[in-house]
């Protein structure tokens, strides 16, 4: 009897030091997460990817090859140094029997872009007469640059005086030229329109 009480003693420490044991290697050991801070210099930046629309401020370094994925193509002018001003004045005639005339303006010389900014007319009409258009013309790519004008005196006996100005800034490539459009009503008599063109030119960009 004495030796069967040591050996339920003996297997109870047994069975409680087995289930420490397999409790103790049942748990994982966990790692806490050390806060990090990183630090974004010149001489060891972070790469990252924008996403969406990002906002840069500043000067700008780019190097290495740039893909631009746009549908529509990014036309790029140098509006800097080099500027060479450019006014035109012509008087144009629109004959007894026509209701109108398209011609030509100012053709931009090879190798450079004309930048226009601002576009008027002055003209006297027939008393009967009325200027129904006036606007000017990029023919290469029939693109219409209307003019604001309006009519400034009306003598029922003699003349109709018309006169206006627009401003905007309208790009001309190298070869390219400015037209002017006008339409009146009574094509009985001739008349004068006085066209003014002003802006500066700019070399080209080389392809």
């Amino acid at each position: 009897m004495e030796l069967s009480r040591h050996f339920y003693a003996v297997g109870g420490i047994l069975v409680v030091l087995s289930a420490a044991s397999l409790g103790a290697g049942g748990r994982a050991s966990r790692t806490q997460p050390m806060p990090v801070t990183v630090t974004n210099t010149t001489n060891n930046p972070v790469n990252t990817h924008a996403v969406g629309t990002t906002q840069v401020s500043g000067s700008v370094s780019i190097s290495g090859a740039v893909t631009l994925n746009n549908s529509s193509p990014i036309v790029v002018h140098d509006d800097g140094g080099g500027r060479t001003p450019i006014m035109v004045n012509q008087s144009v005639i629109i004959q007894p029997g026509d209701l109108g005339v398209f011609t030509d303006v100012y053709t931009v010389p090879q190798g450079y872009e004309f930048v226009l900014q601002t576009e008027a007319i002055s003209g006297d009409l027939d008393s009967s007469d009325t200027l129904d258009r006036a606007q000017l013309f990029k023919a290469q790519s029939s693109y219409e640059i209307p003019v604001s004008y309006s009519q400034t005196t009306n003598n029922p006996v003699f003349v109709r005086h018309y006169q206006g100005s627009s401003t905007g800034t309208y790009y001309f490539a190298p070869g390219e030229t400015v037209d002017v459009d006008l339409l009146r009503s009574d094509p009985t008599n001739s008349a004068t329109v006085e066209v003014m063109i002003s802006g500066y030119l700019v070399p080209a960009p080389v392809s």
